[in-house]
């Protein structure tokens, strides 16, 4: 039955959807000619077709929004990234893992927030490992640096900063940023100056401290940038995740544990290394160390990430997604080139790296600083025929040209 009637004065067009006539509707929208005859639909089936859709549209986001990856889904998304430090992805996963059943808790059982502590030497892998997981779960992330904080009204940044750059992160999007993560890192250059309280007040210390407690335990606060009218944050469901290098934990520990005679206090005598030592830490250390006991208690799951090794360098070097080795390489593939490394080589890498003390950050360092001069000509290089780089044990750069001209040049 076709959609019009012919009066001999004028067509009546009738929606094909509903069958409401051109007169009953505000609109009418001519669709394309289907087996000869023309399709109409008025803007009453549109907007029901709109709210079907975008229905269905939200209980789909809302589904994956709940399903929540599973602890040995999320260290097999870690594992990805990141070299080693199993203990510490396991301890992440699980800590993330009930954060966001927390989060997503039906039952009258109020679950406590159990934000973390990460404990490792610079570049072993916090801030990456963060970084994977909010990637891993779509969500917001603000990495702050615990030196440039201070108590608000003091010179540098307020702690309410961390929060506003946040939502700034979330696109402005308040529901998002109220499930993100604030990463704070350098939060041992914070401990105050003695265990004991001083006549002096702390600003940047101890101060820092007292005034990240609300934020990290779950407040309100009044934002105003950004938004036409002041609007209120709650902080509840952040992940809050502070870490730091911590040196001289390991000595705090040895000495507290002095006394013990037997047992894990008794193996702390014997010179070991720093991560296996703080991975026998007790919130008590912590606070002789120089957190404030309400900090601590703010972040129950402490985690330590592994000693760097020249063997765990090899392969940051070589094995994780993106690796540099594999940067490296896409960037010579750019001009036609191929790239390669003696063994050796990346084994002298990751041993200089060591020895500088800077972390898996200095090993691209190193590597630029050989490849450099080879790079500025590269682009000449693969014009004269150079088919391939080697990089031999020694870091000394080959040229291997194409066949032909090898042979040309023979």
């Amino acid at each position: 039955m076709d959609n019009t009637e012919d009066t001999g004065i004028k067509k009546i067009i009738n929606c094909t959807f509903c069958g409401k006539g051109r007169h009953q509707v505000e609109q009418m929208v001519e669709g394309p000619e289907f087996n000869g005859k023309n399709i109409y639909i008025c803007n009453e089936c549109v907007d029901v077709t709109y709210d079907i859709l975008h229905k269905e549209e939200s209980t789909v986001i809302k589904k994956k929004k709940d399903k929540i990856p599973s602890p040995e889904q999320i260290k097999l998304g870690l594992d990805e990234y990141i070299i080693g430090q199993d203990d510490a992805k396991i301890a992440v996963a699980v800590a993330v893992y009930n954060h966001y059943k927390r989060i997503n808790n039906k039952t009258k059982t109020e679950i406590e927030k159990s934000n973390l502590l990460m404990v490792g030497e610079s570049g072993c892998g916090k801030t990456l490992t963060v970084k994977t997981i909010a990637k891993m779960f779509d969500i917001p992330y603000v990495i702050g640096d615990a030196t440039t904080l201070t108590e608000a009204g003091y010179v540098g940044d307020d702690v309410q900063s961390l929060i506003k750059r946040l939502i700034q992160n979330a696109g402005g999007d308040l529901e998002k940023a109220s499930r993100g993560i604030v990463f704070i890192d350098e939060i041992d250059k914070k401990s105050r100056r003695s265990e004991s309280a001083t006549v002096h007040k702390d600003v940047s210390g101890e101060g820092v401290q007292q005034a990240l407690l609300k934020l990290v335990e779950g407040t309100i606060i009044e934002i105003e940038d950004g938004f036409d009218e002041p609007v209120n944050f709650n902080t509840k469901d952040i992940l809050f995740i502070c870490s730091g290098a911590f040196v001289g934990l390991d000595e705090i520990i040895r000495k507290s544990r002095s006394k013990s005679s037997i047992g894990i206090g008794a193996l702390l005598n014997i010179k070991a290394p720093f991560s296996q030592i703080a991975k026998t830490s007790l919130p008590e250390d912590f606070i002789k160390y120089g957190l404030i006991p309400e900090f601590v208690g703010r972040c129950p799951v402490t985690v330590v990430f592994d000693d760097l090794t020249v063997e765990m360098l090899v392969r940051i070097l070589k094995e994780p997604k993106n690796s540099i080795v594999e940067q490296f390489t896409a960037l010579f593939k750019f001009e036609g080139v191929g790239l390669a490394f003696d063994d050796k080589y990346l084994h002298n890498v990751a041993e200089q790296c060591l020895k500088q003390k800077v972390g898996a950050r200095g090993l691209r360092s190193i590597m630029e600083r050989d490849l450099q001069a080879t790079q500025f000509v590269l682009p000449r290089l693969a014009k004269e025929g150079v088919n391939k780089i080697f990089v031999d044990a020694n870091g000394i750069i080959k040229h291997v040209y194409k066949a032909k001209k090898r042979a040309a040049n023979e």
